[in-house]
């Protein structure tokens, strides 16, 4: 009978440790899915910061492109200014010289 009580004692001890190890597993599972939504929450951030970034380096190059342009359509205004002024300076030229011809007269 004493044999019987140690082995029901035993196996007593046996199935709370085994308890006790089936709640730890639990607890580590449960751990495992927090750390598992974590990091898909971590990838989530991580692709729209991604997703954001490349707008951003979209939009940067468009303003490059607009500023190209713009600078493009300066250096036209610049280049049709030293023609007007050059026609100007041309215009300025013969009418000093038809001013200079008509004292002549």
């Amino acid at each position: 009978m004493n044999e019987y009580q140690n082995l029901t004692h035993e196996s007593f001890i046996l199935v709370s440790e085994y308890q006790n190890l089936a709640h730890e597993s639990f607890i580590l599972v449960d751990e495992y899915q927090n750390l598992a939504h974590e990091s898909f929450i971590l990838v989530n951030e991580y692709q729209n910061l991604t997703h954001e970034s490349f707008i951003l380096v979209n939009e940067y190059q468009n303003l490059a492109h607009e500023s190209f342009i713009l600078v493009d359509e300066y250096q036209n205004l610049a280049h049709e200014s030293f023609i007007l002024v050059r026609e100007y300076q041309n215009f300025a030229h013969e009418s000093f010289i038809l001013t200079d011809k008509s004292k002549l007269c």
